[in-house]
């Protein structure tokens, strides 16, 4: 079944009287396949729905346990029962241990899979002719190893928002980088580079440069990227992060592209340059990330969805094998490491629930709790207002000693101004029954890292962004950090009375069909970052410019603006539209 198309669909027509032949029961069978397998492939996506996880029984054997996968043609692969297998059986297996590699990464990978069933005497052969056929087919998988990583990564989530290349690849190493695809104008984003040591033992140092449009590095147009095994925990893989800031501008196409002749790589003592290559578009927008996500996602043509519909295995786990010989060591498993999921409705419902949960509109700080006071002290506790969450801090390998990590911009959505952040600590990323807030000194038995934790509030976006810096050598390869965000109600009124927004010119008269531009200010400082709307509903139309053009018809129309860095900033002029004289 190499074709995986669907189209086109043909069903069969019944009419009284019709000889039904083979080929009109196969266009029936096919024609309910691919409708349901369309559906799957579009509403749903591809990889694991639930379940298939990988675990290491002992040294030699894994297990692969219950669950349910759409391949990339829509295809249900169903595991009804846990499997468990020696490594050195499955398939794929003998043309790795050929290879005589010592140490080296598998891939376990499962594919759909069918075989016919039931044989049965054929009453339509005669003489020499095949006289026995299969009644039916079973539907069903196959398991198999394999050295070779995916031709792509299939239509996954995180492949909307960011562009994943390889830079550089040989002498036992691979670079990898990852970009956002969308930045938003004036604000910093990160890239992340990828190091992976597959053969090689020597330790690692490589630097390179790129070219960069529409955005900068520290207000340079060049950006140097640069790695030092020396400076991290030894590992076989690292990951580390270099800051970009997206220019003022607004709706325009940026690119980060490597410089091929720039790249220096040291192994061991030896030193030497290659050519690499990449190039990376970045799109600088005014908008949220997330609206230009739905917007170019929802207009992507069919063919770019479907454009991996053909014979694919989804990768369910990475196995680090020791050899030795003959010998094998199975020394890790990390299951799904393209992150091959599916996500449902249900999902996407319990998260957005647990979402709205933690940062509710209206949750307000237990002041009695909190000072100690009786609960009918209830008038201070009016003032304040909080927002709760937590975030995971990734330190790659492991942090040593000085060495400092961020978070991503947080949103506390208790809006602009004055706002403070507390900060704890939990024992693991799983762990939240013993949370540390302020010094960890002062508990002997916690068995949190020795970190120091700090947050910078921006007051101008309403967001902040959490710091760690390592007081000594910190193994756990991520943080879970807990906050909470407190504001003083009073300061949020006092803010509104000081901060004004207003329409420019706030009335004008118009002829029908005429235009005008309105300017949106706060104090004498024209605002880029509005929402421009009419009232009426047939009242003119108006850009995000704030260019209006009158209606066919006379009469008084409201036109509107919104700022949308803080809703609750709005202000109106009016238009007096009449007929041509």
């Amino acid at each position: 079944m190499k074709n995986l198309k669907y189209f086109p669909f043909e069903r069969n027509r019944y009419f009284y009287g019709k000889l039904l032949s083979v080929d009109d029961f196969e266009a029936e069978q096919r024609y309910m396949n691919d409708k349901r397998r369309m559906l799957n492939r579009f509403l749903y996506g591809t990889g694991v729905v639930c379940g298939m996880q990988v675990v290491e029984v002992d040294d030699l054997t894994v297990s692969l346990e219950r669950g349910l996968a759409l391949d990339f043609s829509g295809r249900e692969i169903v595991v009804a029962s846990p499997v468990t297998k020696r490594l050195s059986a499955i398939e794929g297996f003998s043309r790795y241990a050929a290879s005589g590699e010592e140490r080296q990464e598998l891939y376990l990978c499962i594919a759909y899979d069918e075989q016919m069933k039931e044989p049965i005497h054929n009453i339509s052969r005669v003489n020499d002719e095949q006289e026995e056929e299969f009644n039916k087919y079973q539907e069903g998988y196959r398991l198999f190893v394999t050295e070779e990583e995916p031709d792509s990564e299939g239509e996954q989530i995180s492949e909307l928002y960011e562009n994943i290349q390889t830079v550089f690849q040989g002498n036992g190493i691979r670079i990898r980088q990852k970009v956002p695809k969308y930045i938003q104008s004036n604000t910093e984003a990160e890239i992340t580079i990828f190091v992976e040591k597959t053969e090689q033992t020597k330790p690692v140092s490589f630097s390179y440069q790129m070219n960069l449009s529409c955005v900068e590095q520290q207000e340079n147009h060049v950006a140097v990227i640069s790695f030092d095994e020396n400076q991290f925990a030894p590992s076989d893989t690292y990951v580390f992060q270099s800051c970009i800031r997206a220019k003022a501008v607004e709706n325009i196409e940026g690119y980060l592209e490597v410089i091929p002749n720039s790249f220096v790589l040291t192994i061991g003592e030896d030193t030497k340059r290659d050519l690499i290559k990449g190039r990376f578009s970045v799109s600088i927008t005014d908008t949220d990330v997330r609206h230009m996500i739905l917007k170019n996602y929802y207009a992507a043509a069919m063919e770019d969805i479907l454009k991996n519909t053909y014979e694919q295995a989804i990768y369910l786990a990475r196995l680090k094998v020791i050899r030795a010989g003959d010998a094998y060591v199975i020394d890790g498993v990390e299951n799904l490491p393209y992150k091959q999921y599916v996500w449902n409705n249900i999902l996407s419902g319990a998260m957005e629930s647990i979402r709205l949960g933690e940062n509710s509109v209206g949750k307000q700080i237990d002041h009695a709790h909190m000072t100690g006071m009786s609960s009918n002290t209830a008038l201070p506790e009016q003032r304040m207002e909080i927002r709760t969450g937590s975030t995971i801090i990734d330190l790659g390998v492991g942090g040593i000693t000085g060495q400092r990590f961020c978070s991503g911009e947080i949103i506390h959505e208790l809006g602009l101004g004055e706002v403070f952040v507390s900060l704890g600590l939990s024992r693991g990323v799983q762990e939240n029954n013993q949370v540390i807030y302020g010094s960890r000194d002062v508990f002997e038995d916690s068995a949190c890292p020795k970190v120091e934790l700090a947050a910078r509030v921006n007051m101008e976006k309403g967001s902040f962004v959490i710091g760690v810096k390592c007081l000594e050598q910190v193994d756990a390869r991520r943080l879970r950090v807990y906050w909470m965000a407190v504001k003083d109600k009073t300061l949020q009124r006092q803010e509104k009375k000081i901060i004004h927004l207003s329409v420019r010119p706030d009335i004008v008269n118009l002829q029908v069909r005429e235009s005008c531009y309105f300017e949106a200010v706060i104090g004498d400082e024209v605002q880029r970052h509005v929402k421009w709307s009419v009232k009426e509903e047939e009242g003119g139309i108006i850009d995000t410019n704030g260019c209006y053009t009158a209606p066919n018809q006379s009469g008084v129309y409201e036109v509107m603006a919104a700022s949308q860095e803080d809703q609750q900033l709005k202000a109106a002029a009016f238009v007096i539209v009449r007929d041509i004289i």
